[in-house]
């Protein structure tokens, strides 16, 4: 079924978990200081066309992460990929 299509339009949605390691941070009132983080959620989706064997696709996703250790703070992100795949198969 995952190589059933392999001309045309496809589109797919991903979502999950996301960790994010300690943060540090300049300019706190006493020098650095590190911010532990709670575990976060992740999302992304893609948009692509397939040509037989090769496919060409754009993801956009994001993330998201609350201070565990500090109060009032949140880290996230936008990220773009394009990717250019070859399908093995047999």
């Amino acid at each position: 079924p995952a190589l059933a299509q392999t001309n045309g339009w496809y589109a797919g949605l991903a979502g999950g978990a996301n960790w994010l390691n300690d943060t540090k941070v300049g300019n706190a009132p006493n020098g650095t200081a590190s911010v532990e983080h709670d575990t976060g959620w992740a999302g992304a989706g893609k948009v692509g066309y397939g040509f037989g064997d090769v496919r060409v696709e754009g993801e956009l996703s994001y993330r998201q992460n609350d201070g565990k250790s500090a109060n009032n703070i949140e880290v996230s992100s936008w990220s773009t990929m394009a990717n250019v795949l070859y399908d093995f198969t047999g």
